[in-house]
């Protein structure tokens, strides 16, 4: 993994190999104050191809990042962690 580019506070661009091919994968977070307690996080990948081993791989990330989002919240509001409880999808 490699970080493209890092903005304080801001913007984070990371890039890997991707797991189903030879090209590159980047996502970036943006992160965006609103209000003094309050803030928006986006999260956008790119680089991934149209198939349909990569549209199941995009899906697994949702799911991780959405995952990190929710540890990331409880650890601020609560000072608890949530990566000892591994994501499970509904079965």
């Amino acid at each position: 993994m490699q970080v493209k580019k890092s903005v304080a506070a801001t913007v984070f661009v990371l890039e890997w190999k991707a797991q189903d091919g030879d090209f590159d994968t980047q996502v970036e977070m943006a992160l965006e104050p609103l209000g003094a307690q309050k803030g928006e996080v986006s999260i956008s990948e790119s680089g991934r191809r149209s198939t349909p081993k990569a549209v199941e791989s995009s899906c697994g990330s949702c799911r991780v990042w959405t995952h990190i989002l929710c540890c990331l919240k409880t650890c601020l509001e609560y000072g608890m962690t949530l990566r000892e409880y591994p994501f499970r999808a509904a079965s």
